[in-house]
């Protein structure tokens, strides 16, 4: 079943989202947050997003719409005057949300009343890593696969994907892997450049024919769904 979230009346009227970067988004993050922003609007989709100086105000309404902040371990939050730590349930037990700071996927957290968003917070991984090859003996079995920085291309990809969601999906509404694999991709293929080269990662989201990303493109479902949100 897919069900999309909603923006309150006046929000949604504006067609557009007003995003804040924390001041941990410094260096290639916020070169990523600046070109996913860029991407996103270039899609024409139902709703655009601005980029604000103000973040959204911890005790009121005031503010930017949505935080976009670097998550590493436990990701807590402000809003309304109350402290909010992201938590899961999985067989009825409650524990927190704990962000990997090496992976290669973010996470977008909602607010909501009465099944109206009020606020979402992004948090990406704070130093995202990608196993490259690397040259360790002579001979050609003589490389492994050694951690290093992510590349621009795939940091692009995963803030992109986290501005979808907050611009409304869920991730019932993930596309997978294969025919209609675009940005909203749930589980993309990594495909590592060469470790000096992280400007050469990509994010594999069809495999035949074979379509890499950036550049980041969004397929039709993942557009209607966006348009659903905000219709």
């Amino acid at each position: 079943m897919h069900v999309v979230r909603t923006w309150g009346v006046d929000i949604k009227a504006s067609k557009k989202l007003t995003i804040f970067p924390t001041s941990r988004v410094t260096g290639l993050w916020l070169t990523a947050f600046n070109n996913a922003v860029g991407v996103i609007n270039g899609f024409k989709l139902a709703a655009s997003l601005e980029v604000s100086s103000t973040p959204p105000h911890p005790e009121t309404d005031a503010g930017a719409n949505v935080q976009f902040d670097l998550g590493n371990g436990v990701l807590k939050y402000r809003a309304w005057g109350k402290d909010y730590t992201v938590t899961e349930k999985i067989n009825d037990v409650v524990s927190d949300v704990k962000l990997d700071p090496t992976a290669l996927h973010g996470l977008t957290q909602t607010l909501s009343s009465a099944g109206i968003v009020q606020r979402a917070f992004i948090f990406v991984p704070a130093t995202p890593m990608t196993p490259a090859q690397v040259r360790v003996a002579p001979g050609p079995d003589g490389f492994k696969n050694v951690p290093r920085p992510s590349g621009l291309g795939v940091l692009t990809f995963i803030a992109a994907h986290e501005m979808i969601h907050a611009l409304g999906l869920t991730d019932n509404e993930h596309t997978v892997k294969g025919a209609f694999g675009d940005v909203f991709t749930g589980l993309p293929g990594l495909i590592a450049g060469a470790f000096d080269k992280p400007a050469d990662d990509r994010l594999r989201v069809r495999d035949d024919p074979r379509v890499d990303m950036p550049p980041l493109a969004i397929s039709k479902d993942t557009r209607d769904f966006v348009t659903q949100a905000w219709t």
